[in-house]
């Protein structure tokens, strides 16, 4: 039995099951002597996982990745938890890290789901429409932050000011003379929405003819950005600039382009978003949008360290940074 499932039996919160459990404070004679007699009806006992995180005088934070099938974590993930690891050992957070690629393995094995009752906050990274982890964080009671912007209303996020990224680095192409650009994006998703919203923009502000401009939703993954590409150039619908959103994906694009012959910059300029370490040593070196992985960490901890931030919804955007190398002419 999970602490969720025991909650819901005694009707209260897996927090108050939590403080019950850990003999804390704020909770009523009554409620206690309620929950207890569930505990021995139900003869509930903790997993170890649960008595573990319970045993530590940190707080715990759960990074929850809802990643997509067959793909590893992507690198700027990697490079923001590393961010918050550091950061939060040195507030005095214990982070928790799992991940999903499927929102059924929330419901059945996840750790958020079996320990809820033991998390002091949740990071939430890839919310889907009516996540399950959205709203299990929102009957516990648990403080949780979304990245990227979220499609719960109510929920705080923080972001990269992904507008703003869009429109500088599309009108950075622009003034390069790449006037035709292919748009390549993942799933519609808020962030990804305003990402467009950004390009519009740019071509509206530089007066430059929006038909020119082509958005492609869908590209999650580098083998997507390969496919695509090469669909492009067998059509002979090759635009000036690609602009993918994901520098792991620029190298799809690269490999079709490289095996057409078609020289980046010379015949097609391409452009990515992350800066990701890597893409310095790609050939030829990327020009991309640097997200600031040290300013998102800090404003994670910046909201669950403040007890009425918790409670108030925020938008969190955080500034980047155009990096110009040698892939855009």
């Amino acid at each position: 039995m999970t602490i969720k499932e025991l909650a819901k039996i005694a009707g209260v919160s897996p927090k108050t099951v939590s403080r019950v459990i850990n003999n804390e404070e704020h909770v009523t004679p009554e409620t206690k002597e309620k929950v207890l007699k569930t505990i021995k009806e139900t003869n509930y006992k903790p997993n170890i996982y649960a008595q573990s995180l319970r045993k530590k005088v940190q707080k715990n934070i759960l990074v929850s990745i809802l990643k997509n099938k067959n793909s590893p974590v992507p690198q700027w993930i990697e490079i923001l938890i590393n961010e918050l690891v550091e950061r939060g050992n040195k507030m005095g957070y214990t982070l928790l890290m799992e991940t999903y690629s499927d929102v059924k393995d929330i419901e059945k094995i996840s750790m958020l789901n079996s320990s809820i009752g033991f998390l002091d906050g949740a990071v939430v990274f890839y919310e889907k429409k009516n996540d399950p982890r959205v709203i299990l964080l929102k009957e516990s009671n648990v403080p949780y932050i979304i990245f990227d912007k979220a499609y719960d209303k109510n929920s705080t996020y923080v972001t990269n000011d992904d507008y703003t990224a869009m429109m500088e680095g599309t009108e950075y192409l622009l003034s390069r003379g790449c006037d035709t650009i292919e748009l390549l994006l993942g799933n519609e998703s808020p962030t990804n929405i305003e990402r467009e919203k950004g390009a519009v923009t740019a071509y509206m502000n530089m007066n430059a003819e929006i038909k020119n401009l082509e958005v492609k939703y869908g590209i999650a993954h580098v083998k997507d950005a390969y496919e695509y590409t090469k669909k492009k150039i067998k059509s002979k619908n090759i635009p000036k600039a690609f602009f993918v959103s994901g520098d792991e994906k620029v190298l799809g694009v690269y490999k079709a382009l490289q095996e057409e012959n078609i020289n980046v910059p010379e015949d097609v300029s391409v452009m990515g978003f992350d800066n990701i370490p890597t893409s310095e040593f790609y050939n030829p070196s990327l020009t991309t949008i640097e997200q600031n992985y040290y300013r998102m960490s800090e404003a994670i901890f910046e909201y669950f360290s403040d007890t009425q931030a918790v409670t108030e919804k925020a938008e969190i955007k955080v500034k980047t940074k155009l990096v110009i190398r040698k892939s855009v002419k």
